[in-house]
């Protein structure tokens, strides 16, 4: 159905992929190059015509309904769902008149705050032009495009909340600060809860070293404390939402696309590989008396420990409840932008590593591409 726009679709989208990941190589400022790819997304986004029955169309609905609603009618619906403010995104974007400005604002919003990443990343490691190229191949090789401009949700979510984390963890930020900012995705969508929940106790439990350990703590507890007292309601209904998945999983009539399955597979299992090796390699040797791991590197270990924590909840959350495991390994893609340039920025590991590591990414990635032009959601990319 539709097979030559499809084709149109998905061409369109790699051969962006490649030119713009080819032209970091060449282009001077790297934060308006990825303005301008963004801005193509979201591009495509507008002109995005979903199959009848698909994601967009529901939401589409939604948000009819929603801007129909007066005031009281929104508060008293967002109080009684678990994710209050993906309602509140709806409602008012149904003011703009266009349905169409749906996903242009979502993909906006979703790549600018991924791209953000890669241009901190830049500016704190240094990080070559081509080290980026790749990172950005790698990220933009898992076809999210489709998740982010159909979906809608669930990306925006996974995205700010993978922005707060690199915030806390990479560029050691406030954590009061960026964890409200986190709590904002939590309340987009209930991925965002049940990462929010697992990253304030690997937080409070491994994040914080020496001083700031107590201090973040006491955040932690009083973050509980409160979200306990004021938010009780929207985190059992999340929770409750979550039972329901598991129950829809073990009566087998949950979604599954066997893909898309693959896709998520292959990030997940590449991500645990690289941190395999890398704390294996770091931990190993031993220069001039100083391990690299835990000297040169300490202030990222929490990081790369809660990325593999991540990796392998994943993992496991793939065969027993997919939506959860899936959606997880979107979080996962974002993060390994960051991880692999903290990986490449260690000079000493990647002087024994370097080209057969990144080949085996951009092989990766090229494999990933394939499938997800081919196979994956990203097949039903179609313009008006």
């Amino acid at each position: 159905m539709y097979l030559t726009q499809r084709l149109m679709g998905v061409s369109i989208y790699a051969l962006c992929t490649i030119c713009f990941c080819l032209l970091i190589l060449k282009v001077k400022g790297l934060k308006s190059h990825l303005c301008i790819y963004c801005l193509l997304l979201a591009l495509m986004g507008f002109f995005y015509v979903p199959l009848n029955g698909s994601d967009l169309g529901r939401v589409q609905l939604a948000m009819h309904a929603l801007g129909n609603e007066n005031g009281i009618e929104l508060i008293k619906e967002m109080c009684n769902s678990s994710t209050p403010l993906a309602l509140l995104y709806y409602y008012l974007i149904s003011f703009l008149g266009d349905d169409r400005m749906l996903p242009f604002i979502n993909a906006i919003l979703t790549y600018g705050l991924c791209f953000s990443l890669l241009v901190a990343c830049r500016k704190k490691f240094n990080s070559s032009k081509r080290d980026i190229a790749i990172v950005l191949f790698f990220f933009m090789s898992r076809g999210l495009l489709m998740m982010t401009i159909a979906n809608i949700r669930t990306m925006l979510s996974v995205s700010i909340v993978a922005f707060s984390i690199f915030k806390i963890m990479v560029e050691g930020k406030s954590f009061i600060k960026y964890i409200i900012c986190m709590l904002i995705g939590a309340l987009i969508h209930n991925v965002g809860m049940l990462t929010t929940m697992i990253f304030v106790g690997f937080y409070i439990i491994k994040g914080a070293k020496g001083r700031n350990k107590i201090l973040t703590f006491c955040e932690g507890l009083l973050l509980i404390s409160s979200g306990f007292i004021y938010g009780r309601f929207i985190i059992l209904a999340a929770i409750n939402k979550g039972i329901t998945y598991l129950e829809y999983s073990q009566n087998g009539t949950n979604f599954f696309y066997f893909w898309e399955f693959l896709l998520s597979i292959i990030v997940i299992v590449f991500s645990i590989w690289a941190i395999c090796k890398y704390r294996k390699h770091t931990k190993e040797k031993n220069f001039e008396g100083k391990n690299v791991y835990f000297v040169e590197r300490k202030k990222y270990v929490a990081f790369i420990e809660f990325q593999l924590l991540i990796a392998w909840l994943a993992l496991i959350l793939l065969f027993i409840e997919f939506n959860s495991g899936f959606r997880l390994s979107w979080l996962l893609t974002i993060l390994d932008m960051p991880m692999l340039l903290i990986i490449f920025e260690d000079d000493i590991w990647m002087g024994y590593n370097s080209s057969n590591f990144k080949s085996i990414l951009i092989l990766i990635s090229l494999g990933m591409l394939f499938v997800a032009c081919a196979r994956g959601d990203l097949c039903s990319l179609k313009f008006s």
